[in-house]
């Protein structure tokens, strides 16, 4: 996160959207959009520069034709890429985190994680 300033508010914890150290946003849903290559790009850089990160997916990104009423009109262009692609690329992300040195931990985990990190860092 860019700043641990006002993301503490009583018991909610704000978690700001992951970036870059560009400010470009780290989420799932920019690989459809520029391609995997330039995701792999972002998702190294957010995971470099942020000490606390969570990798942000939105359920379309994971469902397939077969998942949606295509009678209804939406506004999902990925929901046409098979769903084995979309799960190899959700793979491919992961293992990425994974092999940052990072651990995949529950939001719940992360938020504690958070508050430990403040409560430390405020006795200093």
């Amino acid at each position: 996160f860019s700043s641990s300033e006002n993301l503490l508010q009583g018991k909610l914890v704000i978690l700001p959207l992951p970036v870059t150290s560009y400010r470009f946003p780290c989420w799932h849903t920019v690989g459809f959009m520029f391609g995997w290559r330039v995701q792999k790009l972002i998702l190294r850089n957010a995971l470099k520069s942020r000490k606390f990160f969570y990798y942000l997916t939105h359920p379309a990104d994971l469902f397939s034709e077969e998942d949606v009423d295509l009678s209804i009109p939406h506004h999902l262009p990925r929901v046409d890429h098979p769903i084995e692609e979309k799960i190899h690329r959700f793979r491919e992300m992961v293992k990425q985190i994974i092999d940052s040195g990072r651990i995949l931990v529950t939001m719940d985990d992360l938020n504690k994680r958070f508050r430990q990190d403040q409560k430390k860092n405020n006795q200093m």
